[in-house]
């Protein structure tokens, strides 16, 4: 029969919000990535575009006093990332820094970021136009970058909720205003604006039900799939159980959300601290249901089921739903690796404390190594199993973060425990001789460029020959000691005298080739600012004596972080908090082993 049907949207505006701050989505965009969004969203009978963006992201920048602001990321905590060496780096098809193309090529110009990133926004804002979308900007009414709001004053009544901008204040309304009006300015050719009220940090609801996922299941893949529902059941009622990744982070597997890295909790450095309520507790749970072993096993027999159903009802799919459910095995096999990565993070927590109570300390962290590596290993593997299915811009951010947010944190808490000595550096090797490429002798004035913190700098004579006397204070204090790029095959070995007394740990922090990582080599206590290559015995330089240091960095680089990071660049010096250091210096050189040796 002739048929005539006609159907209306309920609403007059059906819209997208690609939410920025992150590199797995908007963040990480390039102009063609919006406009595939914009197309796809056309497709599907959309027809507005919104955006929301937070205070000093590059999209939006705020102007005080008539100047405007640099803008101080594009995406949080991974800003851009840099792809070599990384892992699942094949996903990136040869790109070197993920992240958008405007804020990438003007890094160190952050007003020409800005200014870069805003133009490409304007255009998307364009297309959005032509494909017969209203376009939305707007902000956060948080705390603004400039301005100096007042806040409001809660009581301490344990009733909850923080002190944050006061809302009430003319003087914040105004501010307000002000940051509207740069809205307006920054993107003139959209049809409406909004204003935010901060985040309200709502709660999640549970157990979905049964009818939404029989009709999820085969819309999705196809009616052959209804039989997954109790899958779907199972781990709708297993939610509120899901378990955290270790006692430093009980958060429920929530790395996905993005903004935080995994979490470690601190071992103890003294023995009395292994009876300590705080690390029993550590023990207790890594063990446990809550963020353990324990509620991880059984989220990973779930796992395993679920890929078994999945498997088996794969081949009467069509091509879509064989699709979709591919992704789906894809990403459950990437959980699996990384449920056994942290259930190995968490033995190596019970087999420190087993171990440093019958023999000592640092033969429990010797013993915990091997269950870190193991956990390091489980994770490579896991990024590298999302990686072998990589459908849109954001996977290849979901990448980027779980290098820097997951296997970053990992690879430092081993090289923080491996590295209780360096077996490449040296004190007072009497029988060594260098042929040096770099060296500073201090005859003449200071050499070194003053860091953060407050470093005053002055020329003395010791023993008869020049040298250089620090004073670093800071959270932490740092100096600048070589500013260029030094090839390690050319010249392996740092070599310097040093006279200290100094309680606060004291690192060479050095910047490899790649631009962005620190390494630190370690020269009094344990080093926590970032990953460590190496560490001299305690008590070896702060004695208040002339010591000899010499380091084969070549050999540390190698054995720590791989020989294709043999190019360092910028060199600092710095010092943890607390009372100011005093460091003197002589003879600071890079070079190699003379041959008549």
């Amino acid at each position: 029969k002739p048929i005539d049907v006609s159907v209306s949207p309920v609403f007059k505006y059906r819209g997208i919000f690609p939410w920025d701050n992150f590199l797995d989505g908007m963040s990480g965009y390039n102009f063609e990535h919006y406009q595939e969004l914009i197309d796809r969203a056309a497709r599907m009978k959309f027809n507005m575009l919104q955006f929301h963006f937070y205070s000093g992201i590059a999209f939006y920048t705020e102007v005080w006093d008539g100047k405007p602001l640099n803008p101080s990321f594009i995406g949080s905590p991974v800003d851009v990332f840099h792809t070599k060496g990384a892992i699942g780096e094949k996903a990136f098809n040869g790109i070197d820094i993920f992240g958008p193309k405007p804020y990438v090529d003007n890094i160190g110009n952050p007003r020409a970021q800005a200014e870069e990133c805003q133009e490409m926004l304007r255009k998307v804002i364009d297309y959005a136009h032509s494909r017969g979308f209203k376009t939305v900007v707007g902000f956060e009414l948080m705390v603004p970058v400039g301005g100096e709001p007042t806040w409001t004053d809660k009581p301490s009544d344990g009733n909850g909720g923080a002190n944050y901008v006061n809302p009430l204040d003319p003087h914040n309304v105004d501010l307000s205003l002000q940051r509207y009006r740069t809205l307006v300015q920054t993107y003139p050719n959209s049809d409406y604006y909004w204003i935010w009220q901060s985040e309200g940090r709502g709660f999640l609801s549970r157990n979905v039900g049964g009818e939404f996922y029989k009709s999820y299941l085969a819309r999705l893949y196809g009616g052959p799939a209804r039989g997954l529902l109790k899958i779907c059941e199972a781990y709708d009622q297993f939610e509120p159980y899901t378990p955290g990744a270790c006692p430093g982070d009980a958060r429920n597997m929530l790395l996905g959300a993005g903004w935080t890295a995994l979490v470690l909790p601190t071992l103890p450095n003294r023995l009395e601290d292994l009876e300590k309520e705080q690390w029993r507790t550590v023990v207790a749970q890594a063990s446990g249901d809550m963020c353990g072993i324990s509620g991880q096993k059984k989220l990973l027999e779930m796992d395993r089921n679920a890929i078994s159903s999945i498997r088996s009802v794969l081949p009467k799919l069509d091509e879509q739903g064989r699709s979709w459910a591919g992704l789906m095995l894809n990403r459950l096999e990437f959980r699996c690796l990384f449920l056994k990565s942290m259930m190995a993070l968490n033995e190596s927590f019970i087999t420190y404390d087993k171990v440093a109570r019958k023999n000592g300390l640092d033969e429990g962290r010797k013993a915990s190594l091997k269950d870190i590596k193991v956990s390091i290993d489980y994770a490579r593997q896991a990024i590298n199993k999302y990686a072998e299915d990589v459908r849109n811009r954001g996977d290849q951010g979901v990448i980027a973060q779980l290098n820097e947010q997951c296997y970053g944190v990992l690879k430092k808490f081993y090289s923080d425990q491996a590295a209780v000595e360096s077996s490449h550096a040296s004190i007072d090797w009497a029988a060594f001789r260098l042929t040096p490429g770099v060296q500073y002798d201090f005859s003449g004035d200071p050499p070194w460029s003053r860091g953060s913190g407050k470093v005053e700098m002055s020329r003395v004579e010791a023993s008869g020959r020049p040298a250089l006397r620090l004073e670093i204070a800071g959270d932490p204090g740092s100096v600048i000691l070589h500013p260029d790029v030094i090839d390690l095959e050319e010249f392996p070995i740092l070599d310097f005298r040093i006279r200290t007394q100094a309680k606060r740990p004291l690192a060479m922090l050095f910047q490899t080739n790649s631009g962005t990582e620190w390494k630190a080599l370690a020269l009094i206590g344990p080093w926590d600012g970032c990953p460590s290559v190496g560490r001299l015995p305690d008590g070896a330089v702060n004695d208040g004596e002339w010591r000899r240091v010499t380091c084969d960095l070549l050999n540390v680089f190698k054995e720590r972080i791989g020989a294709e990071n043999c190019r360092i660049r910028q060199i600092v010096l710095a010092c943890g908090g607390g009372e100011p250091a005093v460091v003197e210096f002589q003879s600071f050189s890079f070079g190699k082993r003379n041959t008549l040796d």
